[in-house]
């Protein structure tokens, strides 16, 4: 109902009542459940035929600073080449803080090989700069305790939406890797097209087909070059 009131014996009405926005939730998160034709870690193939599942939580401590944090798993089915098919469990948690274009966070992930009754632990740091709303850059560097070794990755994204539910995502990089499981000097060039479709308000899909390309060190290792093909089904919160 619109307000009014008298002033001076006149009629006055507000140009504009007020409006109670509600506030936004400090904690927001994902359920994500997908399949991967293969596992493929940083350019390794670690098994194919590969359903996973992951819960990505993220709570906002201030307008600026956030905590994200997670768990991840991922049951390759079919051995391949160089890889025993173990499963994965990963945990992770890391603080961000964004300004202006800018994000970067900080912390690590624990990884559990239940099969294979082992362990690795890496803490991790990530930069990304918004060049626009469809164009990002991003920069990598994690280091791990098992191998002792680092890994570092720059990366770039673009995305166009086709459709009001589908947009195109594509995004390559380069890494390389310092005594890192036993690659020192380049590691991989990677490319991969996304097609996220937009189902509702909170659930989407989102196929893509990823390429990686193994250089200097991870070639000398005797990796092949690997094209893989996935899909996940994402509700947010």
């Amino acid at each position: 109902a619109a307000v009014s009131c008298a002033i001076g014996g006149e009629l006055y009405v507000p140009s504009k009542a007020p409006v109670y926005e509600e506030p936004s939730p400090l904690l927001t998160g994902s359920i994500t459940a997908g399949y991967e034709s293969q596992y493929n870690f940083r350019g390794v193939d670690f098994g194919e035929h590969a359903p996973w599942l992951g819960v990505d939580l993220n709570y906002d401590i201030s307008d600026s600073v956030y905590f994200n944090f997670g768990v991840w798993y991922i049951n390759p089915t079919a051995e391949s080449f160089g890889s025993d098919a173990n499963d994965e469990l990963d945990l992770y948690a890391f603080v961000g803080k964004t300004f202006g274009n800018w994000d970067i966070n900080v912390g690590g992930t624990a990884f559990f090989f239940t099969e294979a009754d082992a362990t690795a632990q890496e803490l991790g740091l990530n930069i990304g700069y918004s060049v626009s709303d469809n164009l990002g850059l991003g920069f990598t560097y994690y280091y791990d305790f098992e191998t002792e070794g680092s890994y570092l990755e720059w990366s770039g994204g673009y995305s166009l939406a086709l459709t009001d539910m589908i947009s195109a995502e594509f995004s390559t990089g380069i890494s390389v890797g310092d005594d890192y499981y036993g690659v020192d000097g380049g590691n991989h060039v990677f490319v991969d097209l996304a097609l996220p479709i937009a189902l509702s308000e909170t659930v989407s899909f989102v196929p893509h087909i990823l390429g990686t390309f193994a250089i200097d060190g991870l070639d000398d290792l005797g990796e092949p070059d690997h094209v893989v093909g996935g899909a996940s089904l994402s509700v947010s919160f």
